[in-house]
């Protein structure tokens, strides 16, 4: 009898770590007009953002309404401390076209930096490197 009250102890201390662990790469971002992600445009609205993986490369998934919006390669990057708010980073381009570039998640200490996804037809045209 004690071993199996035991047991059903330590299945739901895991069962709860797991939650946790589940719920520490989720937050939720809100964005104010059209942005692109990767190669996918996202109205203006509410989003869910998940990822997976510890850092520093992630993926970061972008739900809306329990549907994917976007999944693209992201950068854990590290603070010094926690946000006081949520911030969604974004870069204009010479064109006006917005892009989602970084996002801060209140109370975390850390930054989801987004990998810049290269451009097919003029790849390394804006590269200094390339220059």
């Amino acid at each position: 009898m004690r071993t199996s009250n035991f047991t059903g102890v330590l299945i739901g201390f895991a069962m709860l770590l797991t939650a946790n662990a589940f719920a520490a790469n989720k937050g939720s971002m809100q964005v104010q007009s059209p942005v692109m992600v990767g190669e996918t445009q996202l109205p203006a609205g509410d989003y869910t953002v998940q990822w997976e993986g510890t850092g520093p490369d992630l993926e970061l998934t972008i739900k809306r309404d329990r549907k994917v919006k976007a999944t693209v390669p992201a950068k854990l990057v590290p603070e010094n401390s926690a946000f006081d708010q949520t911030a969604t980073i974004i870069h204009v381009e010479s064109d006006g076209s917005r892009k989602l570039t970084a996002i801060r998640l209140s109370g975390k200490r850390f930054t989801l930096q987004i990998e810049s996804q290269p451009d097919v037809v003029g790849a390394g045209r804006n590269d200094p490197d390339s220059w």
